[in-house]
């Protein structure tokens, strides 16, 4: 009779879940003015999601318009870069709250600095998991495509180039011009409205982008506004010690 010793090793392994969660999205392209809109999440927002917004809305060629966005119990937003402006009368922007408090419903309400001058409303906003809680925020770009200028492609933006600082990241691309939306890589997640005035678009990156634009596509005779922004993932947590478990055998 002999006695042998066998060990079992077993291995756990984790990973980050999809970070695109879900959609909100508001439209009045009819010209009528507006000093504050909401868009709301009727599903919620879980605590500690981050919350994207891509806006784009006219001015009447008012150059000091601004604008300011809050969430459910008055968290504030903060822009993403800069504003998009094709023209004088028109202006995009994206607008990012990292770690919301969250809510259900959660309402993301935004305020102009003047009733009388902001209308041709359009908003989308995504919900997503898996972001960084602390200044997740990596990179911007922004582009614009003016139709009357006779330069092609008029069925596109293209932002300028931007590079990464980490491999694991989301790229948001929000764009404004006609449908149907698309870019290559990205997933359409939202259009605002029956027109689909404007859309918001994402991709899960592994790897830095050096030196990245990105594009999207629309209609085929359009200005265009377009904002993007990278946000750091989480860091996937620590898997657990492997487990090893020793079994005498005899024989």
């Amino acid at each position: 009779m002999r006695r042998a010793s066998a060990i079992f090793l077993f291995l756990a392994s984790s990973c980050l879940a999809q970070t695109f969660v879900s959609s909100a999205a508001y439209e009045d392209v009819t010209g009528a003015a507006h000093g504050t809109v909401n868009v709301v999440f009727n599903s919620g927002v879980t605590p500690g999601n981050a919350v994207a917004c891509f806006i784009n809305h006219g001015t009447s060629g008012n150059s000091s318009l601004t604008l300011a966005v809050t969430g459910t119990g008055g968290e504030a937003f903060t822009q993403a870069g800069v504003n998009s402006q094709v023209t004088a009368n028109s202006s995009s922007g994206l607008y990012l709250k990292p770690n919301s408090g969250g809510g259900t419903p959660y309402t993301a309400t935004f305020t102009f600095s003047s009733a009388a001058f902001a209308n041709y409303i359009a908003i989308v906003c995504a919900q997503y998991s898996s972001v960084s809680g602390t200044s997740p925020l990596d990179q911007t770009a922004q582009g614009t495509t003016n139709a009357s200028t006779g330069l092609y492609p008029y069925n596109a933006c293209t932002t300028g180039a931007f590079t990464t600082t980490s491999p694991n990241e989301v790229v948001i691309l929000g764009g404004a011009g006609g449908p149907p939306y698309a870019g290559t890589g990205f997933t359409v997640r939202a259009t605002s409205g029956s027109s689909a005035a404007v859309a918001l678009l994402d991709k899960d990156v592994t790897s830095i982008q050096n030196g990245a634009t990105a594009t999207i596509t629309g209609a085929s005779y359009s200005n265009w506004n377009c904002n993007l922004a990278t946000l750091v993932k989480a860091t996937s947590p620590a898997p657990p010690a492997p487990m090893v478990r020793t079994r005498s055998i005899t024989y």
